[in-house]
């Protein structure tokens, strides 16, 4: 049996699975959703908006394996349709019909996105190998990414208990180096599985994860531009694509949107001075467009190519083919103009502009966290209150008008 093992047996088993270096997986973000099984539905929608948060904060790339995400030079504009099953099913040590099952079930019922599904599938990948090699099964010599998870199967996953599971994340951080929303985002998929199994499959065994304690994830306040900083990043626009990519950077810095949502507008989303946006989830919201932006969009769709220029996508930004513009190539043309504008290209990132954007409107249009958390398309309100974050110098003059401020000792 694989569950009777002592700690010191399964720390040297853990410690010798892998000749991988301790390393922080790049896949960061966190699901937009978590399964709610009914008998924890309070904690599971908890544990939703919680990973939801934290990937609004962290702002990261998925990427489906250690290669995925490295394109070739000339293919940058062709990665966006890339989906989950083109990612993981490399070869035959990735195949297992229960995420496969599980995969569907998520797309089709559940409406997630291809970046959440490709990194369920990818955590699932590796809790299956290390069943197999807790099992005894494979070698703990055998580099860990060689082990085939077609093995796994519904009776494998009824054998799972508590136990098993922490010690699955404990791996995660000793040996892949795994921080603490990362294995958030593992405890999420395994939550998934089990849901999946027990009350869709409705197969005959005990789900272990329903006293499973979900990693508590530290916050940290986005960084953002000032508005000086946002000003230098719009006049540094210029080149054969200056009106998109100003009309690009300027939605952006106005509505807050997100790198896939932006991405994704068509001509019909765009109805006089009003944006329709399809967010995580199929989410859908109205936002209604400032000056600048209307502005911006107006001089861009004057020069858009269309239908009498041969362009039969309805995409409103196009890249270089006349296609719709990939992820990449919005990210790479941002980053461009943030070195041009002298501004660091480490700390600043598309996702950032969405922190500023939320930060200006709070601070400088004093508008409310509840038509915050709407222009954004938050489920969670907390985590809209994350881009309210109060300045230091706000944090000083409050205590200093606290009518105790100016208390003196007497002499």
């Amino acid at each position: 049996m694989i569950f009777d093992v002592d700690e010191k047996k399964v720390k040297k088993t853990l410690e010798e699975t892998t000749e991988q270096p301790v390393r922080e997986e790049k896949n960061e973000a966190v699901p937009p959703d978590a399964i709610i099984v009914p008998a924890l539905e309070s904690e599971l929608k908890n544990e939703m908006m919680e990973a939801a948060d934290e990937e609004e904060n962290t702002g990261k790339p998925v990427l489906a394996s250690p290669t995925a995400g490295k394109i070739p030079d000339g293919l940058v504009e062709a990665t966006d349709a890339i989906t989950w099953d083109l990612d993981e099913k490399e070869s035959d040590l990735t195949v297992n019909p229960l995420l496969e099952e599980l995969s569907d079930y998520l797309v089709s019922v559940r409406g997630y996105s291809p970046n959440t599904i490709r990194s369920y599938n990818n955590d699932l990948i590796q809790f299956f190998r290390f069943l197999l090699v807790r099992e005894g099964q494979f070698s703990r010599k055998q580099p860990f990414e060689t082990i085939p998870i077609a093995g796994v199967t519904v009776e494998t996953l009824s054998k799972v208990k508590l136990p098993d599971i922490y010690a699955f994340l404990g791996y995660a951080t000793s040996q892949r180096g795994n921080v603490d929303s990362t294995r958030k985002r593992k405890t999420s998929a395994i939550r998934a599985l089990y849901h999946f199994l027990t009350v869709m499959r409705k197969e005959d065994m005990v789900d272990p994860t329903q006293n499973l304690e979900v990693p508590k994830v530290k916050r940290r306040d986005p960084i953002y531009l000032t508005l000086d900083e946002a000003l230098s990043l719009l006049n540094a626009v210029d080149g054969p694509h200056a009106e998109r990519d100003l009309a690009i950077i300027t939605l952006f810095l106005n509505c807050g949107m997100r790198l896939s949502e932006l991405t994704g507008l068509r001509l019909k989303d765009v109805q006089d001075e009003t944006l329709h946006i399809v967010g995580k989830g199929n989410k859908e919201r109205n936002i209604q467009l400032n000056d600048a932006c209307v502005e911006a969009l107006n001089n861009y769709l004057l020069i858009r190519p269309t239908k009498e220029d041969g362009v039969e996508d309805d995409h409103i930004f196009l890249s270089n083919r006349k296609k719709q513009i990939s992820n990449r190539n919005v990210q790479t043309m941002v980053q461009k103009y943030i070195m041009k504008a002298g501004l660091d290209p480490e700390k600043v990132s598309v996702h950032k502009l969405r922190h500023t954007a939320a930060t200006l409107m709070h601070k400088y249009g004093q508008v409310d966290i509840r038509t915050l958390q709407k222009v954004l398309g938050h489920e969670n309100i907390s985590t809209t209150e994350i881009y309210t974050h109060i300045e230091d110098d706000d944090v000083r003059d409050a205590l200093y008008k606290n009518p105790l401020g100016h208390y003196h000792v007497p002499e």
